[in-house]
């Protein structure tokens, strides 16, 4: 899986096939648990949906709120639920992180190489490629195929950027890092 900030390599004119994880991440401002669930109310919209496995860190550590979870709902767009044993009653007013993925049912993905990272998009060295189906829309992994006439540029180390659009065209995700084109197969064996 290819992660915000990675360096992809491949060989002048080959054909790869790239795999993207992609998630996201909300800041949480409180936590209170009781009868076994934990509601965590979060500063901005989280986006996230019930049942996607989140991981949650507080930055102060508290073992009993952190790690990884399944969320049992999503009551509004600021707050989620899971379960997590004993039925104690706590609240928090704490400061923390839900990370988790990227639901990317209905999303565009768009990738795109470039000479300057501050290059304008219309102005890539390989176009737009666009994605509309996922390998797996509801965990955030899709994969994009560049083929061997897209690949087929001078030896550099370019930047890329993948961005994932939703429905109204605002960005949703975007993940970048450097495109290492290597001395084509060929040349290199002779």
């Amino acid at each position: 899986m290819i992660e915000d900030g990675q360096t992809i390599e491949l060989y002048r004119r080959d054909t790869k096939t790239l795999y993207f994880l992609f998630e996201k991440s909300a800041a949480i401002y409180s936590a209170s648990k009781s009868s076994g669930t934990v509601t965590l109310n979060t500063i901005a919209a989280h986006g996230f949906s019930t049942s996607a496995l989140c991981e949650v860190r507080f930055d102060i550590a508290d073992r009993e709120f952190d790690g990884w979870q399944t969320l049992a709902s999503t009551p509004t767009s600021y707050s989620l639920t899971y379960a997590l044993g004993n039925a104690s009653v706590t609240t928090k007013r704490v400061t923390g992180t839900i990370r988790g993925p990227n639901n990317l049912t209905s999303k565009t993905l768009y990738f795109i190489v470039k000479r300057n990272l501050d290059d304008p998009d219309d102005e890539a060295i390989i176009t737009q490629q666009t994605q509309t189906s996922h390998g797996d829309a509801a965990t955030g992994r899709t994969n994009i195929t560049i083929s061997s006439t897209l690949n087929n540029i001078a030896q550099y180390d370019y930047f890329w950027e993948a961005s994932i659009k939703n429905s109204d065209g605002t960005i949703d995700t975007q993940l970048r890092g450097i495109y290492r084109v290597l001395q084509d197969m060929n040349a290199a064996q002779s």
